[in-house]
């Protein structure tokens, strides 16, 4: 590790890859280390990239300068440190990668700073426009119970005396059991061993909330320009865990409409709250796809070149989809020969996503309505379905539809947790007419709709 001295803080951080490379910045989140992230890391030194990884404020060997200093744990403060640590390196544009903690931070950076942020990845945090904390409903407010306690002169103490077992408990819960061993987890608690630890995740969470909670007045104007932005316009992608306990991906609905520059969202089930920790190849993949640009994912109109591909991804994504859950009579006629003709007739309100120069995916548009939208099975699960959508409700909004509609047979839970997740409202039962030759097939459904403005 090396040390740099701030304004504020003696700063510990580890440079990996080439002095000349683009850089991205890594900030961990909390409770855990920077030491998590060194595979992923030196991966990514691998393909060229500069990383630069600090220990932030309160955790690890980082270091205020003064004792006086307020240890304040907002983002606002976590962002400001980490562009001292870059101006002190001579680094004026970068890509940010931030987990918790530090995909606030991020989000923070890319608001304040899109002129030198180029791009931007974040995992298991939404971004929360102009910086607000809004109260969560009852059951979310049960999963955040670490944070209440926080705010009990005696539950404040107790974190205090026992640090890394209020940690522990975190890493216990906020993920499927057994994702960690002994090993793992005393290595990330060495970083929970600094003095100010405690009090930086004490303030951390106070200051949302509490208006008697001390902060320092040097990050207050940062504080002020976050509170007028609620769009961020650097290409960005957030990858989510879909066994988060703390915070579940249904978090992330809507997300979209706040990114101008791009919003991929990747969701890995089965994974909880650390995904850089419990999926790394997953996660590493990602990242690298992200930050290099390489197999970057691109949305175009179809062309009647399309039409095999789409009419072949249709059909098995369609029997996926319905099996059982549609009359057998439509069933029946769902023939492999029976979507070439439905996909050319559609091929003017098509769009299609292309990954490594094959069609991965399509969606179809008939006016304000999302008709189909359909993945191949090799690309499931990587994010494509929802730029897709994003793609449709685009599409209809040009069209100068305030809101989108789109039906889900009843049974398919899989696909309406993914509407939902984007920000889809679930208006009830009805009867979709699925065409049928000159006839239609009534189909039981679920309605769902979006108000695009």
């Amino acid at each position: 590790m090396s040390a740099l001295t701030t304004d504020v803080l003696s700063v510990t951080y580890r440079d990996a890859g080439p002095a000349d490379g683009p850089v991205v910045l890594i900030l961990h989140g909390w409770p855990d280390a920077a030491s998590a992230w060194t595979p992923i890391a030196d991966h990514l030194a691998g393909l060229g990239l500069r990383t630069i990884t600090p220990e932030l404020r309160g955790h690890g060997a980082t270091r205020f300068r003064e004792p006086g200093t307020v240890r304040d744990g907002r983002g606002v403060a976590l962002a400001q440190d980490a562009l001292d640590l870059l101006d002190a390196l001579g680094v004026t544009r970068f890509a940010v990668v931030g987990h918790d903690w530090g995909a606030r931070a991020a989000y923070t950076l890319a608001a304040l700073e899109p002129s030198r942020v180029t791009r931007l990845a974040t995992l298991s945090l939404g971004y929360q426009p102009h910086g607000v904390f809004a109260m969560p409903d009852f059951r979310q407010a049960r999963a955040f119970w670490y944070q209440w306690l926080m705010f009990v002169d005696a539950g404040a103490e107790a974190i205090r005396r026992d640090p890394v077992g209020f940690a522990r408990l975190q890493w216990e819960t906020w993920s499927p059991p057994g994702w960690f061993d002994e090993a793992t987890f005393a290595a990330a608690a060495e970083a929970f061993a600094n003095p100010d630890w405690a009090a930086i995740t004490l303030n951390a969470y106070r200051s949302r909330f509490a208006a008697d909670e001390p902060r320092d007045p040097r990050y207050d104007p940062l504080a002020a320009r976050l509170a007028t932005v609620g769009t961020i316009g650097v290409d960005t992608l957030t990858v989510q865990g879909g066994a988060d306990h703390c915070d579940p991906p249904s978090l992330l609905a809507g997300q979209a409409e706040h990114f101008s520059g791009g919003y991929r969202l990747e969701v890995i089930d089965g994974v909880g709250h650390f995904p850089h920790r419990e999926a790394p190849a997953a996660v590493t993949a990602l990242l690298a796809e992200h930050l290099t640009g390489a197999g970057r994912p691109a949305v175009r109109p179809a062309t009647p070149a399309d039409v095999g591909a789409i009419a072949a991804i249709w059909h098995r994504g369609w029997h996926d989809g319905h099996a059982g859950n549609v009359p057998a009579a439509l069933a029946a006629v769902r023939t492999p020969e029976s979507f070439a003709p439905r996909a050319a007739d559609r091929l003017a309100g098509t769009t299609v996503l292309e990954r490594g120069g094959e069609v991965a995916g399509f969606v179809v548009v008939a006016g304000d309505e999302v008709e189909q939208v359909y993945v191949a099975a090799p690309h499931r699960g990587g994010g494509a379905a929802g730029m897709l959508l994003a793609a449709a409700e685009r599409r209809i909004a040009a069209a100068g539809h305030g809101a989108a509609w789109l039906a889900v047979v009843a049974g398919n839970a899989r696909a309406r947790r993914f509407y939902e997740r984007e920000g889809w409202a679930d208006e009830g039962d009805f009867d979709y007419a699925a065409e049928n030759g000159g006839t239609t097939i009534a189909v039981p459904c679920r309605r769902y709709t979006k108000r695009l403005r």
